[in-house]
């Protein structure tokens, strides 16, 4: 994901030691963790946000007649057009929770470090 920070690679090790301790010391809490679902249906999410979207247009037309019902409107779009970007990413998530794709990441971090800790 470009939009996040990378981490040097100290950060990554430290990363990776606290989540290699984190399983180590309570292998329960983590299954449980890595394989929670969104609680949200993100079809009905989007669905929602198209809504709101259209009404937060009309409501935007209207501020001809009142500019504060075109500032409601301005915020329920942005609001919407928002709805409709979580849902688009967690229907392209696969429905895996942000923590297992975290977890996942932090696997694949190791194992890029894996080749370089031998070649030392």
């Amino acid at each position: 994901m470009p939009d996040e920070p990378s981490l040097s690679d100290h950060e990554q090790r430290i990363l990776a030691e606290i989540a290699r301790n984190l399983e180590a010391e309570d292998p329960d809490f983590v299954r449980n963790v890595s394989q929670a679902r969104p609680q949200h249906d993100s079809r009905r999410v989007i669905g929602l946000s198209i809504v709101g979207l259209v009404v937060g247009l009309l409501l935007l037309l209207s501020a001809l007649r009142s500019l504060p019902l075109g500032v409601v409107g301005f915020f329920l779009m942005l609001a919407s057009i928002m709805g409709i970007v979580s849902g688009i990413r967690a229907k392209a998530s696969g429905g895996r929770s942000p923590s297992s794709m975290f977890r996942d990441a932090l696997r694949r971090a190791e194992d890029r470090m894996r080749p370089r800790r031998r070649e030392q």
